[in-house]
């Protein structure tokens, strides 16, 4: 599979400076709308995953004509929702991992491991907080990672519930309101979701 981050910091500069225009770099690649909203669908370098994110949600609000969210601003932290570090609260044994296509829990460790890390990456998994959560919190899990902590002894450590100020990141908050999971599958359906709407904004077939 053709992915645009793998090599990212050796492309951009060759479109940047012009030695190649974009439609011959399209033609060069074979690209298409579902190859390029593919290599899209992974990403592994937080500060892309935080700009394609931001660029979708600005682009497609102003297209919704939200105007509460017009005013974006680039100040926003880029939270994976299921954490990076997920063996402690998120671990196969407590949160079995669904084959998104069967959409059976997959039993043989090994597979169900590998796929879980690498639904981290999915776009699907990500969301654009106004703040940043507290580090502990991060790695919780999804119920105490939406609603915060309110254990601690000095204030509420506050979860995403609080800061989620974007329609897509809200969505977020609306799943866990609907049946309280957030797996393979829940990841899936966001990421297809951004999928289509990185054709939409970016068409490459256009």
């Amino acid at each position: 599979m053709w992915r645009v981050n793998k090599n990212l910091n050796k492309e951009c500069p060759i479109l940047i400076k012009g030695d190649i225009s974009v439609d011959d770099y399209i033609r060069d690649k074979n690209l298409n709308d579902i190859r390029f909203a593919e290599g899209l669908k992974n990403i592994r370098e937080n500060e892309l995953g935080k700009l394609l994110y931001f660029g979708l949600s600005y682009i497609i609000q102003y297209i919704n004509k939200k105007s509460d969210e017009i005013a974006l601003r680039y100040v926003f932290s880029l939270e994976h929702i299921m954490p990076k570090n997920w063996e402690k609260n998120w671990s196969i044994d407590v949160l079995p991992v669904i084959d998104v296509e069967s959409n059976e829990i997959i039993t043989d460790e090994e597979r169900a491991i590998e796929i879980r890390d690498a639904s981290i990456y999915e776009l699907g998994n990500m969301a654009l907080l106004s703040g940043s959560l507290n580090s502990a919190i991060s790695d919780y899990d999804f119920s105490r990672k939406i609603e915060g902590d309110t254990t601690g002894k000095l204030k509420k450590k506050e979860g995403i519930r609080a800061y989620a100020m974007l329609t897509s990141s809200r969505k977020v908050v609306e799943t866990y309101d609907a049946n309280g999971v957030w797996n393979e599958v829940e990841i899936r359906k966001r990421t297809n979701q951004f999928m289509k709407d990185i054709i939409k904004v970016w068409p490459i077939n256009d």
